[in-house]
């Protein structure tokens, strides 16, 4: 893989924000920051098993 294009794809994706930061931030204006946990919980144990599953096969 090119150098140029990894560091593209690194400096894109960082900034830009997923559904997730999207919905995290639409919950905490609605619901409040405490009821909003739960939804960042999940979302990081979501990230963490689909990592730990493509680390795996």
């Amino acid at each position: 893989m090119p150098v140029t294009s990894f560091l593209l794809y690194v400096f894109v994706t960082s900034f830009t924000p997923g559904p997730n930061n999207i919905m995290a931030m639409l919950f905490a204006n609605k619901f409040g920051l405490k009821r909003t946990l739960g939804f960042c919980w999940g979302v990081s144990a979501g990230f963490f098993y689909h990592h730990a599953a493509v680390q795996l096969f």
